[in-house]
């Protein structure tokens, strides 16, 4: 049977990275890492890490980590 697709629209994806990696490099961990994202209303997110993030506002999600030691970079998508 072969099913047609109607209504679809166009995704698009943005892209933002941060270079967290470095901190392997250091000596100690990051003492008070803290992160905030923010995205319009109408936008989904999505992301690779490896901590929870918490959801703050209809827009915001942030998390806080002490003796933070990143394992990859951050890559969050932003699709609207």
């Amino acid at each position: 049977m072969k099913q047609t697709l109607t209504n679809i629209r166009p995704i698009s994806v943005s892209i933002v990275g941060y270079i967290l990696n470095t901190a392997k490099n250091w000596r100690t961990p990051i003492k008070d890492f803290h992160l905030k994202i923010e995205k319009n209303e109408k936008a989904k997110l999505g992301l690779c890490f490896d901590h929870k993030l918490t959801k703050t506002s209809e827009t915001q999600y942030e998390t806080h980590i002490k003796n933070f030691i990143p394992k990859r970079n951050l890559k969050v998508y932003y699709f609207q």
